[in-house]
């Protein structure tokens, strides 16, 4: 009977997942934050409010960024090598609400996952001389030994043009 119970304990817990439905972002602007190097604030909208649903079950909203043009999953974080651009936790805000949705300014900043160290003052260069035609985004969160599962919302394009217009003044 104990192992019945421990059982499935086990298994209810790693079959959960969230209650949150899947945002669908839509990325207003980005802007240079003169405050630190290498920071951007990135304005976008979301069909889902982010802040209080991902609290409820996760660890907050986070704004991830990939150096890539492709859809982001589950893969993109455990696999990516080089650089992205991320908002700390609680570092997001909601600015406002319409009937086109809710929009959010979120400050990030580039990280290497290169680098041990985790050095903030990562150069955006290497993205701007590349190839790629935009930088993809997604709200995302954890929860505590990622039960339930992480959340992650649909693939936001970041236009590169638009990266490398703030970098190159």
């Amino acid at each position: 009977m104990k192992y019945v119970l421990i059982i499935t304990f086990s298994l209810l817990m790693f079959s959960c997942t969230h209650d949150i439905p899947i945002a669908h972002l839509e990325f207003i602007k980005i802007e240079k934050n003169d405050a630190y190097e290498n920071s951007f604030f990135i304005t976008f909208r979301s069909d889902v409010e982010l802040i209080n649903n991902l609290e409820k079950e996760h660890s907050g909203l986070i704004l991830k960024c990939f150096y890539t043009d492709k859809k982001i999953d589950e893969d993109a974080f455990i696999h990516h090598k080089g650089y992205y651009l991320e908002s700390i936790w609680g570092e997001s805000e909601l600015i406002s609400n319409t009937q086109k949705g809710y929009v959010y300014k979120a400050t990030t900043f580039v990280y290497d996952s290169m680098d041990p160290d985790n050095n903030r003052s990562k150069d955006i260069y290497q993205f701007t001389n590349s190839n790629v035609d935009c930088m993809s985004c997604v709200a995302s969160s954890v929860a505590y030994m990622n039960i339930p599962n992480r959340y992650i919302s649909e693939t936001m394009c970041i236009p590169a043009n638009g990266i490398k217009k703030l970098v190159t003044k």
